[in-house]
């Protein structure tokens, strides 16, 4: 720590004030953020608090931090971050992440974070310039990690788009029915789609398939016996609570398995182009059913799956790409819901996900000519995702370091450059 740090406790430098409740934020379209203990949980018309501005959870198990950078709203579970002297907002961010006040516990049968235990800490203040540098390099990596969050999400909806169109709307199918040609697809890939409907409404020859007619793996996989708590390293395990969407997984709940047991594993170990479902799980009789899909090195390099994960491959007439969009699409989301079993512990079995059903059109070219658009696409989702993995362990190498004192800012920015 330089000497020019000043020493001080928490309860000196910021006010911890309570969220409020709220109704109907759940699902709703607003113009702020809500936040709760653990981060973004709806939308309201209504600020609390103007942006940017800190959040950190107060009740439950888990307690996170979070950075808005726009006016937001923070419920009852959760308090936002007031600075009682000169601070850069978001080195103040930093610190608190860095000083885990999320993690300090009252003891109470709930866990809790209060503002009694959270004052008395103690924390040393960097001047002002040098807070702002601090937040610039760290901010530098987050900016770009959210930048890569925001393409590949666009990335995502485009190929869903472009799903929606063929499979769903049939927009190029209606066009040729009128008479014109389909917009924005070349006249070889025009020529496979049919021009005309027949009495079902769809379009002619397409027809409704299951899915057992569709696949050549569909597998879960096991832990060992007794689980593996206490498994820090070997193997990573991908259980049901990090599958998000395409580019998107919580490393924070990643599991470990050893590699004796991977290495013994028949079925669920994972292959470039896997699509996962999660397959378990949610409230008596609800099912929330969730699908990524996997590319090299995405979200490792190697890897396998839990008892609540299918691992599913398609015949290659229909390829990974389509199966996914497929399999994730609003109607076999459904499906999987409706079809779900058990009523303590809802999930979907083998039979479950044979009874699916997929829109098969006549020409199986048209799903070829399909994946050549959304391949790239789907791809592209987690090369964004596997280049902000690197940011993030990055910036979580250079946090404490730069927030003890331990590093220069100008250390830290040639640390970048080699990584650039």
């Amino acid at each position: 720590m330089s000497e020019h740090w000043r020493p001080s406790t928490w309860g000196d430098e910021i006010s911890l004030e309570y969220g409020k409740s709220i109704r109907g934020y759940q699902g709703a379209i607003g113009k702020y953020r809500v936040f709760g203990s653990n981060g973004p949980i709806g939308w309201t018309d209504q600020a609390l608090a103007s942006g940017p501005g800190i959040i950190l959870g107060r009740k439950g198990a888990y307690r996170g931090v979070h950075f808005s950078r726009e006016p937001f709203f923070v419920i009852d579970t959760a308090y936002y971050v007031k600075p009682k002297t000169d601070l850069d907002i978001r080195w103040l961010y930093y610190a608190i992440i860095h000083h885990k006040l999320g993690e300090i516990d009252d003891g109470s049968p709930i866990p809790s974070t209060t503002r009694a235990a959270v004052y008395i800490q103690d924390v040393a203040i960097p001047p002002v310039q040098e807070q702002r540098e601090i937040a610039a390099v760290l901010g530098a990596l987050d900016d770009k990690i959210e930048l890569n969050r925001k393409t590949a999400a666009t990335l995502e909806a485009m190929a869903r788009a472009l799903y929606r169109s063929w499979f769903v709307d049939f927009d190029p199918v209606h066009a040729k029915a009128e008479g014109r040609i389909p917009a924005h697809m070349p006249p070889e890939t025009a020529t496979l789609f049919p021009d005309r409907f027949g009495a079902d409404g769809l379009p002619g020859g397409w027809e409704w398939r299951t899915f057992d007619s569709f696949y050549k793996t569909l597998e879960t996989g096991k832990r060992p016996k007794g689980g593996v708590a206490g498994v820090s390293d070997g193997v990573p395990s991908v259980g049901a609570e990090s599958i998000k969407r395409v580019g998107v997984f919580d490393y924070g709940k990643t599991k470990f398995v050893p590699r004796s047991f991977f290495e013994a594993m028949r079925k669920g170990k994972l292959a470039d182009g896997d699509i996962l479902i999660y397959k378990d799980g949610g409230k008596p009789g609800e099912l929330r059913p969730a699908a990524t899909y996997i590319s090299e090195g995405f979200p490792f390099q190697e890897a396998c799956i839990n008892e609540h994960v299918f691992r599913i491959r398609l015949h290659k007439l229909l390829g990974q790409h389509f199966g996914f969009l497929a399999l994730s699409s609003d109607h076999c989301m459904h499906q999987m819901r409706e079809l779900a079993t058990g009523v303590a512990q809802p999930g979907l079995n083998q039979a479950a996900m044979n009874a699916l059903t997929f829109l098969m059109p006549s020409e199986p070219k048209i799903l070829n000519a399909f994946s050549l658009y959304v391949q790239p696409l789907l791809d592209g989702c987690n090369e964004k995702a596997k280049e902000s993995r690197t940011l993030a362990i990055l910036r979580d190498t250079l946090l404490p370091r730069l927030m003890s004192g331990e590093l220069r800012v100008g250390d830290a920015r040639d640390l970048m450059a080699e990584v650039a």
